[in-house]
């Protein structure tokens, strides 16, 4: 069972509001709301897509190199 992750339409039409660039306001048509939530849900799938591979990555190297078990000694 895969997780379903993405943007809602009206988070980006909400940061579609308060968004600046370099200060400035800039009114924006409705439809870039379209594409910020398009864009941030390309990004989401990356970003998790890259989550997994990493988390595989180390999964494998700690079945190829298991680490020594390491004794923590308090007040020494």
């Amino acid at each position: 069972m895969s997780a379903n992750f993405q943007v809602d339409i009206s988070d980006a039409k909400k940061f579609q509001t308060i968004w600046t660039f370099n200060g400035v306001s800039l009114p924006l048509p409705p439809e870039a709301s379209f594409f910020a939530r398009d864009f941030a849900n390309v990004v989401l799938k990356n970003f998790i897509l890259m989550c997994q591979q990493q988390a595989r990555d180390a999964a494998a190297k700690s079945e190829t190199h298991p680490q020594q078990k390491q004794i923590i000694v308090e007040g020494v």
